[in-house]
């Protein structure tokens, strides 16, 4: 990521970007890789235009919404979305009152699929990221 960050232009030929994880990383070091990877797509984002995502079972649903949300922003001009969260589900009652409203519209958007235990996550990202219009 930090020969990425010195790039002068559009870093994703394709326009895509995967961003998956290892599963036995301490919470800790998955902690700091997605902060990176928020900051790499708060500098590149608007390039992307289809998104996958992978999230472990050892982070917090909380940590995966606050991970989710600093990278939506910066990814005005998203097309498809995939979202694998394999996260525990046991905290999604405070996630629903800690955070209502903290992904952006995404007006581009004309894909979603969303692999998670987690109701009101899926509910979120329907409600606040798609465009009836375009979906």
């Amino acid at each position: 990521m930090e020969q990425m960050e010195s790039h002068p232009g559009n870093p994703f030929v394709g326009r895509r970007l995967t961003i998956s994880y290892i599963p036995i990383l301490p919470v800790q070091h998955l902690r700091d890789y997605y902060g990176r990877v928020a900051q790499l797509v708060g500098r590149f984002g608007e390039y992307v235009h289809m998104l996958q995502l992978g999230y472990p079972e050892n982070l917090a649903q909380l940590e995966i919404e606050e991970s989710l949300s600093a990278i939506l922003q910066h990814t005005p001009n998203l097309r498809g979305l995939k979202i694998n969260d394999r996260a525990r589900t046991d905290d999604d009652d405070r996630l629903r009152d800690a955070n209502p409203n903290i992904f952006p519209r995404l007006v581009h958007l004309k894909s979603l699929t969303v692999l998670t235990k987690s109701q009101p996550l899926i509910r979120s990202l329907v409600e606040q990221l798609c465009d009836p219009q375009k979906m």
